[in-house]
């Protein structure tokens, strides 16, 4: 229970020391009280990532692995897995697009990171790489035994939405972290949450680049828009269920508190 609030005070150290380097580059924007630009922030996250995964590395090096963890999957499966988180996400993103979430700016600091190579990368590679090392492979795995896979999973989740700080990006981090931490109970497998983060992330980067898709969607009925988002997520949530079928890991009663050396 220590190692995983520890993991998570690590990312927010990270956040932390990575806005604050990005205010001494950026010093205009430090005495304007405005965000840091855009490379300012890119330039400081990505000096600051080799930091947070020493620090992860420090706080995991003692843990047993999840159950299941580096077994191979089938390749139907892997990809009914992906399938699914990406329905997902996208459901989730034209859903509540007619509820206009505020976003603090980040939509606008958020496009400036990804006109540059090195924004492209953080957003894409370096990005979802400590995020799942922090929400998944740090903060749920150590959770799991002490709390259940389910605790541990709507935890990490919440944790995962909270350090976004905006309601535009923490109610669907919320959810999207939910579906992470189902692939990883159901799997095992760090490196395929990784993936579809990465998916998803190179997703929304490119659809920045394209506004004029966000105005036809906009353009869109809103109940025509919120069916077809609640359309996406449950044929998501379908095909995430029928990778339980293929890929026997523990499930969410397997693996609880209360579970016998045998069962884990």
């Amino acid at each position: 229970m220590l190692k995983a609030f520890l993991a998570f005070l690590a990312f927010i150290a990270y956040q932390c020391t990575a806005a604050a380097l990005a205010y001494l580059i950026d010093g205009e924007a430090l005495a304007q009280g405005t965000l840091p630009d855009a490379t300012a922030l890119v330039t400081a996250q990505m000096a600051c990532v080799p930091l947070i995964i020493l620090l992860l590395w420090l706080c995991r090096m003692t843990q047993r692995p999840l159950p299941g963890k580096g077994r191979s999957l089938p390749g139907t499966t892997m990809t009914a897995a992906l399938a699914g988180f990406m329905c997902v996400a996208v459901g989730l993103s034209v859903g509540l697009s007619p509820l206009d979430l505020a976003d603090g700016g980040s939509t606008a600091l958020l496009n400036g990171m990804s006109r540059s190579i090195g924004g492209v990368l953080l957003l894409t590679v370096f990005g979802p790489l400590v995020e799942e090392m922090v929400f998944r492979e740090s903060i749920q795995r150590l959770l799991t035994p002490r709390t259940g896979a389910l605790w541990a999973t709507v935890i990490a989740a919440a944790s995962f939405a909270a350090v976004h700080m905006n309601p535009a990006q923490s109610i669907p981090a919320f959810l999207l972290g939910l579906a992470l931490g189902w692939l990883y109970i159901l799997t095992g497998n760090i490196k395929l949450c990784y993936s579809a983060h990465v998916i998803n992330n190179a997703l929304a980067v490119w659809l920045l680049s394209r506004p004029d898709i966000e105005a036809r969607v906009s353009a869109w009925p809103a109940a025509a828009i919120v069916a077809v988002g609640a359309a996406l997520i449950a044929l998501g949530v379908l095909l995430l269920l029928t990778t339980r079928r293929h890929a026997p890991s523990l499930t969410l009663t397997q693996f609880s508190p209360h579970s016998t050396p045998s069962e884990r």
